[in-house]
């Protein structure tokens, strides 16, 4: 079976991407967040394994409550790392 070149393409960009992703994961200094950052990146990677992960076991990794979770979980970590007050912050987003 030949697989398609734009498939491939896009998987390989998808690959490097979540090499550099681990390799970011060297940089957390918290042993607890790279453990927890590094069981996400294999949990989502193996999204990868799949041509069509919506049909996969993985699909519960695509759910909008799944990514709603993310969402909420990168903001909560902008703001830690923000060298604004929370307060601040939210006067910044709401304008």
């Amino acid at each position: 079976m030949e697989e398609d070149p734009d498939y491939l393409t896009k998987q390989m960009a998808l690959l490097t991407k979540a090499q550099k992703l681990y390799a970011f994961s060297t940089t957390l200094q918290n042993p607890l967040d790279r453990t927890t950052y590094l069981k996400e990146l294999e949990n989502v990677g193996g999204l990868l394994a799949y041509k069509v992960p919506e049909k996969s076991s993985m699909a519960k990794y695509l759910t909008l409550e799944r990514r709603e979770a993310v969402a909420d979980q990168i903001n909560r970590a902008i703001l830690s790392k923000s060298l604004l007050p929370i307060g601040q912050v939210r006067l910044v987003l709401t304008q």
